[in-house]
């Protein structure tokens, strides 16, 4: 059964949001201007959110050893293609945001662990391949 959340997090929306006064806005469009405690808990959240990186590496052990054998081709190409459109969608919405200094670094480095995952990729790729062992030949004798 799911428990109740603490008092102090329980805010409502309306805690977090509030809006414009009506007849201030000449459109029938609302504008909603966050609130004390709605910024305070974005700060949390953002707080969260930069620490789920480390706290999902601790658990990254766990989910190797949880994932079959017959499952591990799905969920190594799809987490894969995940992993990448949520980095394409990060970037591009933040890249008018951020220095073009910071973006030429970015993608740089995002090149660099390509390249290094294709390597990683191939390397696997020549382990798994038939290795051909070469066979001595003997020369035909020259008929005299």
């Amino acid at each position: 059964m799911r428990q109740p959340k603490p008092q102090e997090e329980s805010f409502s929306v309306h805690d977090r949001l509030h809006s414009a006064p009506k007849g201030l806005l000449r459109s029938t469009r609302r504008v909603y201007h966050i609130t004390p405690k709605g910024v305070e808990s974005l700060v949390h959240a953002k707080e969260m959110f930069a620490n789920f990186q480390q706290r999902f590496g601790s658990l990254r052990r766990l989910f190797i050893e949880l994932i079959d054998p017959e499952n591990l081709a799905t969920f190594f190409v799809d987490g894969s293609n995940r992993q990448f459109q949520m980095a394409q969608e990060m970037l591009e919405s933040k890249q008018d945001k951020i220095s073009a200094v910071d973006l030429e670094y970015i993608l740089k480095e995002y090149t660099l662990n390509l390249e290094r995952q294709m390597n990683w990729a191939n390397r696997m790729l020549n382990r798994s391949k038939p290795r051909l062992v070469p066979t001595a030949r003997q020369k035909p004798a020259k008929a005299q």
